[in-house]
């Protein structure tokens, strides 16, 4: 107990300060601080960089729709830096698969394999380019095997499309070809 001249006195001490004033307003800073530095991640990382990366993408995509092909894979490039997308990586190889891009459009599929671990799509995406539109027998069907079934082991669709490449394979070149779909299909 203090009188109050005592208190007043207690007033001025720097242990009155430090219990009352400061100690207090130093551990709110420092909570607030904290407090909008999550805030600032937050924000940065799931909002900034997808909005930023979807945008370069998209810049990306009407350069090469317009045949510009070397920039639209700088943009994408520069996309990656933010945030990669699995679904950007199936609409530039379908975009440059489409302009017979095939070259542009292999890398796209390979970059995507290795990125998303063996995506089952982009693999099956990747051997009907080379069974439908180059038709690349050899190189479908070792698609098939090492980046997908190789992976996804007795996967349906894979082991379809398998049946499917050695049907093609053996209408154009190889008659024997047909055994192994049998075997496939099978």
């Amino acid at each position: 107990r203090r009188t109050a001249a005592q208190y007043e006195e207690y007033k001025k001490s720097t242990e009155y300060q430090l219990k009352n004033k400061i100690i207090p307003v130093a551990i709110i800073s420092v909570m607030a601080a904290c407090i909008i530095y999550v805030i600032f991640l937050f924000g940065h990382n799931f909002i900034y960089e997808p909005l930023r990366a979807n945008s370069l993408y998209k810049e990306g995509y009407a350069l090469l729709e317009a045949g510009a092909y070397p920039q639209s894979e700088i943009k994408f490039d520069k996309a990656l830096e933010y945030q990669q997308q699995k679904r950007w990586f199936f609409t530039y190889a379908d975009g440059y698969r489409r302009h017979k891009q095939y070259e542009r459009a292999r890398m796209m599929y390979r970059a995507g394999l290795q990125r998303f671990n063996q995506d089952k799509g982009l693999g099956l995406a990747y051997a009907e380019m080379e069974l439908y539109d180059l038709r690349n027998f050899e190189n479908a069907e070792t698609v098939v095997r090492r980046e997908v079934l190789d992976y996804h082991i007795n996967d349906s669709d894979g082991l379809l499309l398998l049946g499917d490449i050695f049907l093609e394979w053996g209408d154009e070149r190889d008659e024997s070809k047909y055994e192994q779909a049998k075997e496939v299909y099978d």
